[in-house]
């Protein structure tokens, strides 16, 4: 009974990190069909052109270092038929947020064989039920549905029903100035985000420590309101760029101060040292900040190398056995 369980544990385990683990081997704007699955109420939202970012020189280089002779990963591809280096094209990432309680839900664009894994699904215990007039499969691991063979739907179960019922409520969507935001980033970007909430807010509540997390709450984030940026790979560099949005002009200035303040530390403590220490150190000299009225801007060009050599230093797994 016990390994029973620990094997249908293990595949909606495997299912869920295929899908995300390959967003990490990864500028046509978000799809459209995904974005009609993303919650109105959604805080966060993010996502990965994984068949472009793969293209890149990094992305090759991940795909390079993905362990393909994992016996967990083979025999996933073999049961399922969907293999996510291969398959899978798109990754959105949304997330609605109140207070503690984060609801993340996944849609990924790609090849899917929905009746085969569904009936592993079911095989590994899953519940199959229609909601909405698509299969659901759920386990106590997470939910999955597919909208249709090329669409797949993640998360917990609440989270993947409140997408469909956002994708069959279409007087309901995201306000018009995210929607632009979100197909800007996507368009100039292989792997972006956006969020409309204070980090302050978030981090705050997921610190242990009261004083610590009463200081985020308190400090200079709190003066954030919105965040967005994105990374686009070309064969030298990766090109990160972001914008913190604050209260006010002031506000604006005084986080890129610190941001100043913080990165000359790590470079006077980093540059004598060897490893992450050292690559930090080199990452954050060619870091550009610049503020305009409300909004703080960060601009960083890290080279191919630098990318690869952070990369290598911990192995990728994309299965678990």
């Amino acid at each position: 009974m016990v390994r029973a369980l620990e094997t249908r544990r293990r595949f909606f385990i495997g299912l869920t990190v295929a899908l995300t683990g390959a967003a990490l081997s990864a500028s046509a704007a978000v799809d459209p069909a995904l974005s009609a699955l993303i919650p109105a109420d959604a805080t966060m939202v993010s996502g990965v052109h994984v068949a472009q970012a793969k293209n890149s020189a990094f992305g090759r280089f991940v795909l390079s270092q993905m362990e393909s002779d994992d016996a967990g990963f083979r025999k996933f591809i073999t049961e399922t038929g969907f293999d996510p280096r291969r398959d899978l094209t798109e990754l959105v990432v949304a997330t609605v947020s109140s207070g503690e309680k984060m609801e993340p839900v996944i849609v990924g664009r790609g090849v899917f064989t929905p009746t085969r894994i569904m009936d592993l699904a079911r095989q590994h215990g899953a519940a199959i039920t229609n909601y909405r007039g698509v299969d659901l499969a759920s386990h106590k691991e997470g939910a999955i549905a597919f909208v249709d063979a090329s669409i797949a739907v993640m998360g917990n179960t609440s989270a993947v029903r409140a997408a469909l019922d956002q994708r069959a409520n279409s007087s309901k969507r995201l306000p018009e100035s995210v929607t632009r935001k979100i197909a800007e980033l996507s368009a100039a970007n292989d792997a972006w985000f956006y969020s409309a909430a204070s980090p302050a807010d978030f981090l705050g509540a997921r610190i242990a420590d009261p004083n610590l997390g009463g200081a985020m709450k308190e400090g200079l984030l709190q003066a954030v309101t919105g965040a967005a940026g994105g990374i686009k790979f070309t064969d030298s560099n990766a090109r990160v760029t972001g914008e913190a949005i604050t209260r006010s002009d002031k506000d604006a200035t005084a986080l890129a101060d610190v941001f100043r303040f913080l990165a000359q530390i790590v470079q006077s403590q980093g540059g004598n040292r060897a490893g992450g220490a050292q690559d930090m150190a080199e990452l954050l000299s060619k870091m550009q900040l610049s503020t305009d009225a409300n909004v703080m801007k960060i601009s960083i060009a890290i080279p191919e190398s630098l990318l690869e050599r952070v990369f290598a230093r911990k192995p990728v797994r994309i299965a678990r056995r």
